[in-house]
């Protein structure tokens, strides 16, 4: 049977002439393209292939009622396209597609509506794409391991799970921060935060593993369902026992929920596994992960061992351990080891910012302010984008003992800066709350000192949603309120314990 060919023309305007998918069909069906730019559309050809009007098959009418019905569910799925957005609508328009390419094309007006479910699956498809590209401030979601990119160079690494806020659009790159750096990753490596779950669903569903499961439940943490974010790292411990990946994560879970025995336990776990490995990248970073929480039961003893044996397992010198384990020398309060740690980072790599800014603590911590408004002075120099360095130099500025070394209004302005750069780190926020409450109190602000500090209790106080709590964070938190609400700035005596950093 001969066939010929029937065209079909339409014109696809970009995301910002049809926002959505309804307006796109409307627009479509309407034969106008609603005054889109010339130079932004998209000419498409469809090729509908239908049998010739003399050759209308007067045989196999049997096939008729089966082509109508399935022309006709292809029709209403197109029309549900148009109520839908993102990865729905795509979902619809593929079924669409399938079934009316499916159905025997009898007549021409079975012919159009192929037509219709075909361009209809193409016009969505596209909508689809455009509007996958986020706005700045939107948070989208890794898909892979990848580098993030400044000036060519990379600059660090981003992994699959990892939620990121887009500081800056460029075409089809994105402008991100990872690990406290600036950089940019590909629109491809990324998607929405409101379609990861579906992704890593079905990845999930075609091969189960360790991985995914935690990318997942990280995902359900940030869309604030801690109950399947903790299922999820159930499961990834359940699927792979042999997996110190899945107790490392579960571990971190187990510590934002303020369960520290059942973290440490995890951690634990995670040495044991390692230990048995000839070649592992994680050993000693398994040692520093139980330092860490061993230091929120104030078990610096037993941490500054654990940091001691991660020193001695890296091969290679690594700033992080040294930092971590000054701290907590400090917060024991042996300050002369704590000092000898601070110069180590800062031989090791003297233009650190993080060196700099943890000596700095050490310095004020001696009673040495000179010293140590040089340290933060110099952290905040060499790291401009160091959220650390700003941090601690408003604290101080805010909250140190001698009144020759305060300024309120330096603190506020470093404050505000330390939060810009941390961006949307909702584990922290309570840090960042107090330290400007603090700065405010300095520079006379209580209404917003007080404002401030009851947001940080308040952000502290709820379950899952913190990071890095110590013993006595939320005393502390309160006394200072109190403060606040008499009209009193608060003065941080070197007494004073070091939060883990």
């Amino acid at each position: 049977m001969s066939r010929r060919a029937h065209w079909a023309k339409v014109d696809f305007g970009n995301r910002h002439t049809f926002p959505n998918a309804r307006d796109f069909g409307d627009r479509w069906r309407s034969g106008g393209s609603a005054g889109a730019s010339p130079s932004r559309l998209h000419p498409c050809l469809i090729r509908v292939s239908s049998v010739a009007p003399h050759q209308r098959p007067h045989r196999n009418r049997s096939d008729r009622p089966k082509a109508n019905e399935k022309c006709h569910h292809s029709l209403c799925d197109w029309h549900s396209i148009r109520r839908l957005e993102g990865v729905h609508s795509r979902r619809h328009a593929s079924r669409s597609a399938r079934v009316c390419m499916e159905a025997p094309v009898m007549t021409n007006a079975q012919a159009s509506q192929r037509a219709v479910a075909i361009l209809g699956f193409l016009t969505v498809l596209l909508w689809s794409e455009n509007a996958s590209a986020q706005a700045v401030g939107s948070t989208v979601v890794v898909t892979d391991t990848v580098d993030v990119m400044e000036n060519g160079e990379a600059v660090g690494n981003v992994f699959p799970g990892d939620c990121l806020r887009i500081e800056q659009v460029d075409g089809d790159l994105y402008r991100v921060r990872a690990t406290n750096r600036l950089g940019w990753i590909r629109r491809s490596d990324v998607i929405p935060l409101e379609r990861a779950i579906d992704f890593f669903t079905d990845r999930l569903r075609k091969k189960p593993n360790v991985r995914d499961f935690v990318c997942r439940a990280e995902i359900w943490r940030k869309l604030g369902d801690y109950e399947n974010a903790m299922r999820d790292f159930d499961e990834s411990v359940r699927v792979d026992p042999e997996s110190a990946f899945g107790y490392g994560s579960r571990a971190l879970e187990w510590r934002h929920r303020g369960e520290i025995d059942k973290a440490i336990a995890d951690e634990t776990k995670v040495i044991q596994l390692e230990s048995k490995r000839k070649v592992s990248r994680n050993y000693s970073h398994a040692y520093f992960s139980r330092a860490h929480s061993l230091q929120y039961k104030g078990a610096y003893d037993e941490a500054i061992s654990d940091l001691t044996e991660a020193i001695r397992i890296e091969e290679s010198e690594n700033l992080i351990y040294y930092a971590e384990r000054a701290m907590a020398l400090l917060a024991k309060g042996d300050h002369d080891k704590a000092l000898d740690d601070g110069n180590e980072l800062i031989r090791i790599e003297p233009k650190a910012a993080g060196g700099h800014f943890r000596r700095g603590r050490v310095w004020s911590a001696r009673r040495e302010y000179d010293k140590a408004l040089a340290d933060f002075n110099t952290a905040v120099q060499f790291g401009p984008d160091s959220p650390g360095a700003f941090q601690y130099r408003a604290w101080f500025l805010a909250t140190c003992p001698e009144m020759k070394y305060r300024d309120g209004v330096k603190a506020v302005a470093d404050a505000k800066k330390m939060q810009e750069l941390w961006g949307d780190w909702r584990q922290l926020v309570h840090y960042h709350q107090d330290v400007l409450a603090a700065a405010y109190a300095e520079a006379g602000d209580f209404e917003n000192a007080i404002k401030y500090q009851e947001e940080a209790l308040a952000h502290v106080s709820k379950p899952y949603q913190t990071e890095r709590i110590s013993v006595n964070d939320k005393d502390e938190y309160a006394a200072r309120l109190a403060l606040y609400r008499a009209g009193r700035p608060y003065r941080d005596e070197p007494k004073r314990n070091v939060r883990p950093e």
